[in-house]
């Protein structure tokens, strides 16, 4: 599903996370290249908090949320 997600949207890579119920993500599937999902699966979780942009917005509405440029995102800059 990743790969393709990926290749239909031109991006260089995926991340596909379920929530625990609280405030974590955990990664449950990736897809690009190889130093990317080796430091993803080093680092699994991802912790949700009020300014970390689409993540904090997928918690609240409880809906997929694509990020469509990284670079304006609160948590990425």
């Amino acid at each position: 599903i990743l790969a393709n997600a990926t290749r239909i949207c031109g991006a260089p890579f995926a991340t596909l996370f379920k929530t625990d119920g609280g405030d974590a993500l955990r990664v449950v599937a990736l897809h690009g290249p190889p130093e990317f999902v080796e430091e993803r699966r080093r680092n699994p979780i991802l912790h949700m908090h009020p300014g970390s942009g689409a993540f904090w917005r997928t918690r609240e509405t409880r809906r997929a949320v694509q990020i469509t440029d990284a670079h304006a995102e609160p948590v990425y800059l």
